[in-house]
């Protein structure tokens, strides 16, 4: 098992120098934005240069008034979507639901994603916040969706009133994209791809990654 561990290990170690020398070596890159030509540099030890990167962000159509919209009756309705993990700051924005019912009772959290990964105490973040002393008061605010199909998540775009994306990282965030085709306001994190996406106080608000206060300030607002 040692043995087959050390070849894993050399195996990976090649992988990571040859993808090294191929961003050394070629003449031309084509990125999504600024952000993920960052994150390569720095990973990497490798500068990629302005003269040999060309960027097209991604796009995706308009679809408001082409879906039929899929609300929450009785609730205003924020809507997160992606993996219940620390790097898409569920974390953070469960922390900040609490305070965001007790100052906002109409307001409603629906949230959409595989919660399948275990944190170091064994449970999963549905887990932890369902058993969390703030469940009871909250119970009827939050609604876990778990993974569901495009059609499903396009109607539940359509029917939210706000879209949060709190994650800590992404080299774009797509998912800020499938909000708009829906003219959805966003909270999203000032940090990487989701600052390229986002004009602060235009068609959303951008807060630090990881900050329960400034996070849920910005909900607030919108609210």
């Amino acid at each position: 098992d040692i043995l087959h561990i050390t070849d894993d290990i050399e195996e990976i170690v090649s992988l990571i120098e040859l993808e090294r020398f191929t961003y050394q070596k070629a003449p031309h890159f084509l990125a999504c934005g600024a952000a993920i030509v960052g994150e390569i540099e720095a990973a990497y030890g490798v500068t990629l240069g302005e003269d040999r990167c060309g960027f097209v962000p991604h796009g995706l159509s308009d679809l408001s008034g082409a879906v039929k919209p899929t609300p929450w009756p009785g609730r205003v309705n924020v809507l997160f979507v992606g993996r219940l993990e620390d790097r898409k700051g569920i974390d953070t924005l469960l922390a900040a639901v609490p305070d965001l019912v007790r100052r906002h009772p109409e307001v409603g959290f629906t949230i959409v994603g595989e919660d399948s990964r275990p944190m170091t105490d064994g449970l999963t973040h549905r887990q932890r916040f369902e058993a969390s002393s703030a469940w009871p008061e909250v119970a009827d605010h939050v609604r876990f969706l778990g993974r569901v199909d495009d059609d499903e998540l396009h109607g539940l775009y359509a029917g939210c009133d706000l879209f949060v994306a709190p994650s800590r990282f992404e080299s774009f965030g797509l998912i800020l994209l499938e909000a708009m085709m829906f003219a959805k306001p966003l909270v999203t994190s000032d940090i990487g791809g989701m600052a390229e996406v986002v004009s602060d106080g235009e068609n959303g608000f951008l807060v630090p990654p990881g900050e329960v206060q400034a996070l849920g300030d910005a909900i607030d607002r919108l609210l």
